[in-house]
């Protein structure tokens, strides 16, 4: 079992807080390119330190807070100087329909940091300490662990197809669009002998394990998922001493994947209209485009710098807040009213099938002006946590907001252990909190409910698998 106590070295929080502090002081120039361009040359390297450090200290390389500080390095420190350079010349930024000053997305670039430096703080509370078990008492049966593991894999890939049917579990379903992904990773990274399963065999397995996930992820349209799909070969290089030597090449492969392919493969699915009767898997495979695509409004060849540019823009998290400190400076704090859909969002969709959507994204857009009306949206536009916590309660409710949230996921971290790669109900967890959890903030009321869902969720669930692995060694002769 986990020793429940907080990890004792707080010099990351520190060195943490030193970065975000010395970025607010330049919200003092009269000029706001000073915190976005110091912001984004300090905390670039600042989080990719902090990253490494946090990875050599847990035995998966990738946990919550590496993969944070990782994902915010290029959020946070490389799109903020991308952002710097673009307001350098006095431009507004675009957000969906309206624009932002300049002044205000600086601020809310801070108040973003701010965020996140609290979230860190309540994670690290709430972390399993490094020096915990890796993994719990087990029962060795040959046979179970890869049944498990082809049946998680199976249930993940039919939550990514999204079926009709699983729409009434609601949040509850969160975890499973990581459980594949989950599958995966712990094929790649446990011992082949622990399987049973012939050299000649494993690369066999895994590349279906990883096109069967490829191919789901296709569905969902989303970049990051697709990219995703090859997190186990990246988790696997990681991890294993002898693959290291092939990070450089796999990098530069994902990377040509993702330019070449992936980005303009996408953009112009996005642009064309499905034909008649083609879905949404067969709509992306017809728009399959190679190195560039042409803008259909002005025929121009869209550049590799193009979307180098259009990606850190979409990156840039903070926009959404920097959005939002105009809001408040012209309309003043909220006050929960944007929040009132908390009032069902706790509630379970199994306990109320039509309850109407928790995340805010559709109303967002209307919001802007991009709809007519929350039904009309064709788009979701995330408020973001740190946002929606900003426009109600100000820079308090950002510290404090963020701080729960970070508890709420350190919590769900502690639960799923610092490395259980033998354990598939806990590896799911932990794949959902150390990625879905550190990318997927829409809103701070819709990340509570699905903390708050997945911590009772599994709670039950890791019961009654402790209770039945009781009652097996008892049956064996184990002592209980």
């Amino acid at each position: 079992m986990e020793t429940w106590a907080p990890a004792r070295s707080w010099n990351a929080v520190k060195v943490h807080a030193i970065a975000v502090l010395i970025t607010a002081t330049g919200l003092v120039s009269d000029s706001p390119v000073v915190p976005l361009l110091l912001g984004g040359l300090l905390v670039t390297p600042t989080l990719i330190g902090l990253g490494i450090l946090e990875a050599r200290r847990t035995p998966l390389r990738i946990d919550p807070l590496s993969f944070l500080f990782f994902w915010n390095a290029i959020n946070l420190g490389i799109a903020a100087v991308y952002m710097g350079w673009r307001i350098n010349s006095g431009e507004w930024i675009a957000f969906s329909v309206a624009l932002i000053p300049p002044a205000d997305l600086a601020k809310g670039y801070v108040i973003y940091l701010v965020g996140i430096l609290s979230m860190h703080v309540g994670m690290q509370y709430m972390r399993p300490l490094p020096h915990s078990p890796t993994a719990k008492l087990r029962v060795d049966v040959n046979v179970l662990p890869l049944t498990w593991l082809v049946a998680i894999w199976g249930v993940g890939i039919m939550s990514l197809l999204k079926p009709a049917w699983f729409g009434f579990l609601g949040t509850l379903a969160q975890p499973l669009h990581w459980a594949a992904l989950a599958a995966v990773t712990i094929f790649v990274l446990v011992p082949r002998d622990y399987f049973g399963i012939s050299k000649p065999m494993f690369w066999p397995l895994t590349a279906i394990g990883i096109f069967g996930l490829l191919i789901a992820n296709l569905v969902t349209g989303s970049k990051a998922y697709i990219m995703f799909s090859f997190l186990p070969l990246v988790w696997m290089v990681v991890v294993r001493r002898g693959l290291r030597r092939w990070a450089a090449i796999l990098g530069l492969g994902l990377a040509a994947l993702y330019v070449g392919v992936l980005a303009p493969t996408l953009q112009n699915s996005r642009m064309e209209l499905p034909r008649e009767r083609e879905g949404p898997l067969a709509h992306i495979i017809n728009s399959l485009q190679v190195f560039g695509w042409s803008d259909s409004n002005t025929e121009r060849k869209i550049s590799l710098s193009d979307q180098a540019e259009e990606f850190l823009v979409r990156q840039f998290d903070p926009t959404p807040t920097g959005f939002l400190v105009g809001e408040v400076r012209k309309d003043g704090f909220q006050w929960g009213q944007t929040m009132r859909y908390a009032a069902y969002a706790f509630v379970p969709r199994i306990m109320w099938p039509d309850k109407p959507n928790v995340t805010r994204g559709a109303w967002f857009t209307m919001y802007l002006g991009a709809s007519a009306r929350e039904a009309e949206s064709t788009s979701s536009t995330g408020i973001t946590a740190v946002g929606e916590l900003y426009w109600n309660f100000g820079i308090p409710g950002v510290v404090i907001g963020m701080l729960g949230i970070g508890l709420g996921y350190g919590l769900l971290w502690h639960m799923a252990g610092g490395n259980p790669i033998y354990e598939p109900l806990h590896m799911m967890l932990y794949v959902s909190v150390a990625i879905g959890g550190m990318i997927d903030m829409p809103e701070a009321v819709t990340v509570y409910a699905g903390i708050l869902s997945q911590v009772l969720m599994f709670a039950l669930l890791f019961h009654i698998l402790e209770v039945g692995r009781r009652n097996l060694r008892v049956r064996l002769g184990y002592s209980a």
